[in-house]
């Protein structure tokens, strides 16, 4: 296994963890309306967006991983 590989598992195990212990939101895109224009760029995207679940539009940042910049091609799922 490349060491590349290995961070990326570290980061997705240290992701899920986080979901599981509640210090991460998880919600599905149904649940948010998105911001078409990031307002930061590289190769983790910030996108302003508000929480259609919450009742009263609770606005929230979304951070996104632009796919390809950290070779990593494996999907990161949390169920």
């Amino acid at each position: 296994m490349s060491r590349k590989q290995v961070v990326n598992d570290l980061y997705q195990d240290f992701l899920k963890q986080s979901v599981k212990e509640g210090l991460v939101a998880c919600y599905s895109e149904n649940d948010i309306t998105l911001s078409p224009t990031p307002i930061s760029s590289g190769s983790i995207r910030t996108y302003n967006a508000e929480l259609k679940c919450s009742g009263t539009g609770t606005p929230v940042l979304i951070k996104s991983v632009v796919n390809g910049c950290y070779n990593c091609t494996k999907e990161l799922r949390i169920d």
